[in-house]
């Protein structure tokens, strides 16, 4: 819980099939914890929105702003790969401008 991932990938055979946050645990009342299956509270990957490793950042950054959500999981087939979180994202475009803004400087004083 302190990764501050909101979202856990649920795999069978290193095939995702769906996702589990701690809100869906929150929605089972704790004495019943031990005998709930995962596959019950999980959303299912029929249900999932997911992003490829070859989609572009800005789809994906659209994508998760239309879609009001934070992160998304990275499918290569059925094979989970990773995740895309909307905080990634920003850092990166963050990186992106500052490094163009330094190239400018630079270019302006040579």
């Amino acid at each position: 819980m302190s990764s501050g991932q909101r979202a856990f990938p649920v795999t069978e055979n290193a095939r995702l099939v769906g996702l589990v946050s701690p809100q869906d645990l929150h929605r089972v009342p704790r004495d019943q914890w031990r005998l709930t299956a995962i596959k019950s509270i999980m959303t299912p990957r029929s249900k999932l929105i997911a992003m490829t490793p070859h989609d572009s950042a800005g789809n994906a950054l659209s994508l998760l702003a239309r879609q009001n959500l934070n992160q998304l999981p990275v499918i290569d087939g059925e094979r989970v790969v990773g995740r895309l979180r909307r905080e990634d994202i920003i850092k990166w475009l963050s990186l992106q401008t500052d490094a163009h803004m330094v190239g400018a400087e630079l270019s302006t004083k040579g």
